[in-house]
């Protein structure tokens, strides 16, 4: 029997653009003030995870090329994506028939799916859609990037969820 759904946000709820070599720009701006080899992470290259870049950091940091405290770093990366992603949320829209699928699974009368939300986003966007699109009445937990030890694609992030 079906306990819950974990739901995505970007792409899936919400259309949210997103500027992809901006986003990748950025983080390869916030490693290279830090003294990271950006050239030895492929930082720029369109379609690699922003947790790809980050274990290429830390692969640094491990092989002694960098000195400097993986979480700091990690914190610094989230900070600076976090104003580009809080200034695009507030240009997005619930995808058609989010809120019907969302209203129908949590409940209508019947006993209702638990339901999770999962994203890479950060908190503060993640907090704006949850409050000012009006998601936050379906999901029983929401996890960012800022909640997990690792982001997307890799799972701890489903694992928590369940």
């Amino acid at each position: 029997m079906l306990k819950g759904i974990i739901f995505d946000l970007d792409g899936t709820l919400i259309s949210l653009h997103v500027d992809g070599a901006a986003f990748r720009k950025e983080i390869a701006d916030v490693l290279a003030r830090a003294g990271f080899r950006v050239d030895l992470i492929d930082a720029t290259s369109k379609g690699i995870y922003v947790q790809d870049i980050l274990d290429g950091a830390r692969s640094q940091i491990e092989d002694g090329l960098v000195k400097a405290d993986y979480e700091l770093v990690r914190r610094r990366t989230f900070s600076a994506l976090d104003a580009l992603e809080v200034e695009w949320i507030q240009h997005s829209r619930l995808l058609p028939g989010a809120e019907a699928i969302l209203s129908r699974l949590n409940g209508e009368g019947r006993v209702p799916i638990t339901l999770a939300l999962l994203t890479n986003s950060g908190r503060a966007a993640t907090k704006y859609a949850l409050e000012g699109l009006g998601l936050g009445r379906f999901f029983s937990n929401s996890f960012t990037r800022d909640d997990l030890p690792a982001m997307k694609p890799r799972p701890e992030g489903i694992t928590t969820a369940l």
